[in-house]
């Protein structure tokens, strides 16, 4: 709008300009936001709800996802302590190479929120935590029969884009 223009109500009373009740379109756009934005449930009791699970279930969710983020964070740095093997086993005589295959992984805390926030909230929690977990599976046993420097350090990266995503979701 212009610094002169003024603001028009789109509808000149209750009726609106169409003679419909404008109370009842603003109910459509609420209900049409629900469903299309919104988790619901059926009802107070509904099952599917995590406040109705129970205690035992509730306690076996937390530990899963706990224990996949400190895995994670654990495997992070885990190979620290065997730079010295990786080097021999790769040849690898620069020491900024070596700290690469630790700091790689690493780097993916920073840059895989940037990825996986957006993922979440356009399929949902589930969904990307589970195929995160596979992809850092894999990787994860592609870095254990790399054949390479490059390898290792490539499967490493992408690792690490699996093992950030508990931190973030």
């Amino acid at each position: 709008m212009g610094e002169n223009a003024q603001s028009v109500p789109n509808d000149t009373g209750p009726q609106g300009l169409n003679g419909a009740n404008s109370a009842s379109n603003h109910e459509d756009m609420k209900a049409n936001e629900i469903t299309t934005n919104s988790v619901t449930w059926d009802g107070p009791d509904d099952p599917e709800n995590p406040k109705n699970w129970s205690m035992k279930t509730k306690w076996i969710t937390m530990g899963i996802v706990s224990m996949y983020t400190f895995i994670s964070s654990v495997s992070s740095t885990m190979v620290a302590s065997a730079l010295e093997s990786i080097g021999a086993e790769f040849n690898i005589k620069e020491e900024f190479i070596l700290q690469l295959t630790v700091f790689i992984f690493i780097l993916d805390y920073a840059i895989g929120p940037l990825f996986i926030g957006p993922l979440s909230k356009t399929y949902g929690r589930v969904i990307v935590l589970q195929l995160a977990n596979l992809i850092y599976l894999a990787f994860n046993i592609g870095c254990g029969v790399s054949q390479s420097t490059g390898q290792l350090i490539a499967f490493r990266f992408l690792s690490g884009l699996g093992g950030s995503v508990p931190t973030v979701l």
